[in-house]
């Protein structure tokens, strides 16, 4: 099963959709920091969320399905959040953008966007919102004006599939099957394809001069962004899926295999395995708290340690629930 997580941290810089939304919260009285598990769903059930309050490090009892009517809607690609706590997930076979506010798991609107076709990465540039389509066939990427209501102003085919995306004010770069493939914002052309040690699957940026890059299978690389080179490589734990968290530092890096939690320092090339079980899906970090979270056993079972390496809590949620977001929870004024 091919998986795609997407990140949110505010120095996760091309995964934080800053501008494009205008929707209005009620005033704010309370929140708390809040760990989101999402099942992955299929083709038959719906995605389903279910929150962790991450200061009593407790399960809550609400859950997205239990809020709202939900359809099919296929395996879940990953999800952006903007800065009005609203989540657009990427969805396999629902070719449509619906708009979830995060911190009720309410569904707000159906559909923003449209020309969509299995779409698995999401960035936002400028005033432009760009989706990464179809990785296996006839990919592309759908530009939409974020300023003019979501409208459709591009589609430019790649090359190769890709599984993941990152936009500046110059190329698009997409992870291709041999490489780092650049297209051009005017010309709509694949400009140049930087080959990896391996074909890479996630981007991570922290730092607007370079992306680093999981390799599946040999490691991390670092992609330089103003001359377009790999600068530095290093081979470490990484499984299939490419899932990368930033640590506790910007210039930490977990990474994990189905045996194992590996945090990587990229400036020091320095790194440590954290964790050895078995059945590892997925590993989480809240850039804002001080908690790492490790899915076992399918994502039935989640571990929370602190900083100290110290198991705070473990609790169960139902199969598949290995993919994690951070957000806050929200108490209205009524």
């Amino acid at each position: 099963m091919n998986r795609l997580f997407i990140f949110f941290s505010a120095l996760a810089i091309a995964f934080s959709l800053t501008s494009c939304d205008n929707r209005v919260k009620p005033d704010e009285s309370e929140s708390y920091p809040l760990a989101i598990l999402i099942n992955e769903g299929g083709y038959h059930s719906p995605i389903d969320m279910i929150g962790y309050n991450e200061d009593a490090l407790e399960l809550e009892g609400t859950s997205m399905s239990g809020a709202n009517e939900m359809p099919p809607m296929g395996e879940f690609h990953g999800i952006f959040m903007d800065n009005a706590g609203n989540g657009y997930p990427l969805l396999s076979n629902y070719d449509m953008m619906p708009v979830i506010d995060m911190s009720r798991f309410k569904v707000t609107e159906n559909n923003i966007l449209t020309d969509l076709s299995n779409p698995v990465a999401m960035t936002l540039a400028g005033s432009n919102m760009y989706v990464l389509n179809d990785p296996d066939t006839s990919a592309y990427i759908s530009v939409y004006s974020t300023i003019a209501g979501y409208k459709l102003i591009a589609k430019v085919p790649v090359s190769n599939g890709g599984s993941a995306l990152y936009v500046d004010n110059d190329f698009m770069y997409v992870a291709g099957k041999t490489g780092i493939e650049i297209y051009g914002h005017t010309t709509h052309k694949l400009e140049k394809n930087v080959v990896t040690p391996a074909e890479p699957k996630f981007f991570m940026v922290t730092n607007l001069s370079y992306i680093t890059v999981s390799c599946p299978g040999y490691g991390l690389c670092t992609f330089d962004i103003p001359t377009q080179t790999i600068s530095d490589s290093i081979e470490v734990p990484v499984g299939p899926s490419g899932q990368m968290y930033i640590g506790k530092d910007i210039n930490d890096i977990l990474t994990f295999t189905d045996t194992e939690v590996c945090l990587t320092n990229i400036t020091s090339k320095s790194h440590q395995i954290i964790y050895t079980g078995k059945g590892i899906t997925g590993v989480g970090r809240s850039a804002n708290s001080k908690y790492t979270y490790i899915a076992v056993d399918g994502g039935t079972k989640h571990l929370v340690y602190n900083d100290k390496r110290e198991k705070l809590s473990e609790f169960s949620t139902p199969a598949g629930s290995y993919n994690y977001i951070f957000t806050k929870r929200i108490i209205y004024n009524d």
